[in-house]
């Protein structure tokens, strides 16, 4: 089955999310991660999952931020920031927007990733 970077997956029968980024399924560890990146719960498909690549978990406690004075957002997951790109990607990830606004010398702080497209 064929499956997209955005894209959040479960195998039947089981209660583990991935989200597909870069190609690789990542592990969203917890309710209280999942709730800091995602809308909601609509759009998990189920597939077997086991054919595509494990990637890096996502760490516990992953947020989305920008500064107070910026409009980028930003994904700060494994002690990086990672750009996402447009308002088009945050829809098709279903990111919800930051709640969490911090100084631009927060964010200037972590070290850059790759963007999220």
């Amino acid at each position: 089955m064929l499956v997209q970077d955005g894209d959040r997956v479960r195998s039947p029968g089981h209660p583990q999310i991935y989200l597909i980024d870069g190609g690789v399924r990542r592990h969203i560890p917890d309710v209280m991660t999942y709730k800091n990146l995602f809308n909601d719960g609509q759009g998990i498909r189920e597939i077997d999952v086991a054919s595509i690549p494990l990637g890096p978990q996502i760490r516990s406690g992953t947020v989305l931020t920008r500064a107070f004075d910026r409009s980028e957002v930003y994904l700060i997951d494994n002690h990086e920031k990672r750009h996402v790109a447009s308002p088009t990607t945050m829809r098709k990830y279903n990111f919800k927007w930051p709640e969490l606004l911090v100084p631009g010398v927060v964010i200037d702080s972590v070290p850059t990733g790759k963007s999220i497209a």
